[in-house]
This record gives structure tokens, sequence and C-alpha cells, in this order.
């Protein structure tokens, strides 16, 4: 149930840049395509924890080398896993990460896709501090989704369904942390709140409590989230609409593609989730006469840490940067 709220407001903070680097300086392997950066292989799993760290996964130049790298928020690179020589898969077996979640002790948890011949599995791996790498559990029957969630506990939220569904119509699966009992969730979007996943369908906004029961929340928003859902580490969390810029008649004109984000507040003392405030955010840019100069977002790479500033990863054809929107001071005078 959408209820109207009163909380929302307009204000477009700028955008800071708080962390930059070329693909070179920052030992990526990464490539560009002719069409950009939407089929270059680029990773859409990159863990980013302001404060603590930037986690980058890299296919290789072949896209079967992958290699989790590790930054301090200085900028430093503080390891560089090798995860195939690590997991050891077999010749010609498919392997790729499509998940990736911070857990304790600054380890980081990853769900890896397994395919070789008609077994197909996933895997968590847990890669520590200092890069080294434990295979931890197959979790049977999950699928690789890039918009699954994986939890701070270890539990992984994966579509699963026939492969010749669309991602839309499979349904959810929870796995429980380090082999515990899997529940279906139904068809939804999820996003990640408080550590909490909300789910969100037609049947309004949902949660599975510890106790493995569903909760409901209430929705109070002034329209329907229409974007894709963006988790955060605290009750902050939101939904980004992009509205694609139409090119003009002359190529060298720049493409701009709108951003707006609502940010929402989980209560969950009151089960409800409120809109709190409306931001416009740094459109999409992309130049059809010069194919190399753009600015891609991912949606997976977006995040609000506790205090509810905003952060993104801003893509260009051979460096990326992180952007910081300090939105922690208009939302806790809401």
């Amino acid at each position: 149930m959408v209820n109207e709220s009163s909380e929302s407001v307009a204000s477009s903070p700028r955008p800071v840049t708080v962390f930059k680097k070329t693909f070179e300086s920052a030992g990526l392997s990464y490539t560009l395509s002719d069409v950009g950066p939407d089929s270059s292989g680029w990773p859409e799993a990159v863990l980013l924890r302001p404060g603590r760290g930037l986690w980058l996964l890299d296919p290789g130049a072949d896209f079967a080398s992958w290699h989790l790298l590790r930054f301090d928020w200085a900028g430093h690179r503080l390891f560089d896993c090798d995860l195939v020589a690590a997991a050891k898969p077999a010749v010609g077996e498919y392997f790729t990460p499509f998940a990736i979640q911070l857990i304790e002790n600054d380890s980081v948890l990853l769900a890896v896709a397994r395919s070789l011949f008609k077994r197909k599995t996933v895997e968590l791996i847990e890669v520590s501090n200092t890069g080294e790498v434990r295979r931890l559990q197959e979790l049977p029957g999950a699928l690789p989704d890039n918009e699954a969630i994986l939890t701070p506990a270890g539990v992984l939220w994966a579509r699963i369904g026939d492969a010749t569904m669309s991602e839309l119509e499979r349904t959810l699966r929870v796995y429980g942390a380090r082999g515990q009992e899997s529940l279906d969730a139904g068809l939804a979007s999820s996003v990640l709140a408080k550590n909490l996943v909300l789910l969100f369908s037609g049947r309004g906004v949902r949660f599975v409590a510890s106790d493995g029961q569903i909760r409901e929340v209430k929705l109070e928003v002034t329209s329907a989230l229409e974007g894709k859902l963006v988790g955060g580490a605290g009750a902050f969390f939101g939904d980004v609409r992009l509205t694609q810029g139409q090119p003009s008649d002359d190529e060298s004109v720049p493409i701009e593609s709108k951003r707006r984000l609502t940010v929402l507040r989980f209560d969950d003392k009151d089960l409800v989730v409120r809109e709190v405030l409306r931001v416009t955010l740094a459109p999409e840019v992309f130049v059809e006469s010069a194919r190399m100069q753009f600015t891609h977002f991912f949606d997976s790479q977006l995040w609000f840490d506790a205090t509810g500033d905003f952060y993104e990863v801003a893509w260009h054809s051979s460096s990326f940067e992180v952007h910081k929107y300090p939105l922690s001071g208009l939302l806790h005078r809401k």
C-alpha cells in the first residue's frame, strides 16, 4: 500500500570526488568495447564501504582470470587476490563472481557462479583482509544474478527459475547462512537496509524477520518508485530513476541522461518506509561522435553509509572515481 508522505523536499547538493584512479595505476585490465561499458565485461559487483575501502573484481583480458583487488580509502592497493588460482576451477569451467559483501574483520564474502558441462552451481567464497581465500559451501539451485544480495551474515538472496525466464519472472530464493535451510520469497525487487533485505512487490513491502516469519511494512511515498533500488548500511536507502537523453542531429553534442534519487528511511520499530528527500544526481554523459568520452554509473555500485551520505562509482573510458553526496545533514534535520 502506498500512502502519500509530506516528508519530501527538493535539494541537489554537489557531489565531491573522494577517490580517483586510472585503470593503469590501479593495476586493472579493464578494456572498452565499441559500444561502451555495458558490454565491456566490467564487473558490476563492486564493494564500496566509505572509510574502510574499495574492492574491485577484475576478470582479466580474457574475462576468465578473476582477481579481487582491495584499496584503502587513500587509494593504496592493499592486495591483489588471484581467485582462479585459489579456487582451482577445472579446464573449461565457467567461473564468475557476481555478488560481494563485507563481513567481520574486513573479510569479503563472494558468490561465484560455476559451470562445467551440465553441472551448474553457485558457491560461497570468503576472502580475508589479507587476501587469503577459503571456499565455504555450494548453494544448490541458485543462478547467477547481477541483482543478488549477500548480507553480512552470509545469507544470499538470488533469483531461481528456468533459464528462459526474464529476471523479473524468476522467484527470489533466500539461502541461509552457512548451510541453513533456504526459503522462497516470491517475485520481488530487493534492497539491503539495516542489514535486512526489504522486498518490494505488488504485495507492498515485506522482510523476513530473524524468526523466519515475513513482516509487512507500510510504505509512505509521494509517488510510485519506478527506478532501481539502492541499499545502505543503516536506515537510509533509495530509488534511482534514469531518464534517457535524446541524441542531437549533431553527434558531437553530449547526450545527457538525467538521474533522480529518492531517499527513503526504514523505521524498523514502527515498520514503515518513508520518503525523506529527492535529489538530482550527476547525469550520465555519452558523446556519440567520440565513443571513448562518457560518464557511466552501474546501479549496483551505489551505496548509503550509516549516516545517510550517498556514494557512487563513476566510470570513464580509462579511469574511475567515487563521488560522495553529503546528504546526512539534510536527512537528519527531517
